[in-house]
């Protein structure tokens, strides 16, 4: 996920595109952080369940990440078990 996705730190009117889509949205980020940031906490509680009912890893990297770096230590974490 982008940083800015978590933080969800806007601070006056924004428009916010789905890039699969091209729809757009403007969003009052007062009214919205707060719903925002339940549902983007639930649905990575969901992902976290889902893949540990699975016994599958799982990693929330962000994408300032180098991918070299979470690919590395994903390995690691991995050998040593």
């Amino acid at each position: 996920m982008d940083r800015a996705e978590m933080r969800f730190d806007l601070d006056r009117p924004t428009r916010l595109v789905d890039l699969e889509t091209d729809a757009a949205v403007l969003v009052e980020p007062s009214l919205v952080a707060g719903p925002y940031q339940a549902a983007l906490d639930a649905f990575l509680a969901e992902i976290r369940d889902g893949c540990r009912q699975h016994h599958t890893d799982y990693r929330l990297v962000t994408t300032d990440q180098p991918i070299e770096n979470v690919l590395g230590e994903f390995l690691l974490a991995r050998a040593r078990r």
